[in-house]
């Protein structure tokens, strides 16, 4: 009876730990190729600022409730205020991810559910968020996109914020950061590979905006 109630208090214990976990994660993107040259790609974003989480990820067809594609080989991490950034090999089966769906059977992006484990289930979109969590107005201009030498941003500061511009690789990894309190930022980027991009604007009230940016 000891055990059967400590097994019980511990499946608490761990369900209220990944229920915590999943209400920081939230779905940035998910871009689903055209052909099989490129790779399907899927960005996460652990608003937590303190928690990693460790977790396998999962998509869904919404339409048929079959699983599309599923890391594995052991948990992903994401890193705690960071969007991480997936790609899955539509041309090749291998450990890190299986795919079972052949690409032209994929549905678009908004008939496709992400989840952790089983455990967070149908991971919300970021631009579900609360009131008090909404994004920057995405009235700024970015250009040019694809860029080569250097990135310009413009947006409305009104308030007099500072903001923060963070630029991620394909991988996840933070390769550039800005701050400014003007209403401009322009970024040289020769030292930045070819490649996919996630572009972060963040201000000094907690709002924030995403957007994918490729270098050629």
């Amino acid at each position: 009876m000891k055990k059967t109630l400590v097994l019980i208090l511990l499946s608490l214990i761990v369900n209220t730990s990944l229920k915590a976990q999943c209400d920081s994660v939230f779905v940035s993107n998910v871009e689903i190729p055209q052909d099989e040259s490129a790779n399907i790609i899927v960005s996460i974003h652990n608003t937590s600022s303190t928690q990693y989480i460790y977790l396998n990820l999962i998509l869904t067809d919404n339409l048929t409730g079959l699983v599309i594609a599923e890391s594995q080989c052991g948990n992903l991490t994401l890193y705690p205020n960071q969007i991480s950034v997936y790609e899955i090999d539509t041309a090749a089966v291998f450990c890190d991810w299986q795919l079972y769906y052949d690409l032209a059977d994929i549905p678009v992006s908004s008939e496709i559910s992400v989840s952790l484990d089983f455990f967070c289930n149908d991971i919300p979109w970021e631009n579900t968020l609360l009131a008090d969590e909404m994004l920057i107005d995405n009235s700024f201009i970015l250009y040019p996109n694809p860029f080569n030498e250097k990135i310009t941003l413009n947006f409305s500061n009104n308030n007099d914020l500072e903001y923060k511009l963070t630029l991620y690789n394909s991988q996840g990894d933070l390769v550039l950061q800005e701050l400014t309190s003007t209403n401009k930022i322009e970024i040289d980027t020769p030292n930045l590979s070819l490649g996919m991009y996630l572009l972060k604007l963040s201000d000094s009230n907690g709002q924030f905006t995403t957007q994918k940016i490729i270098k050629h």
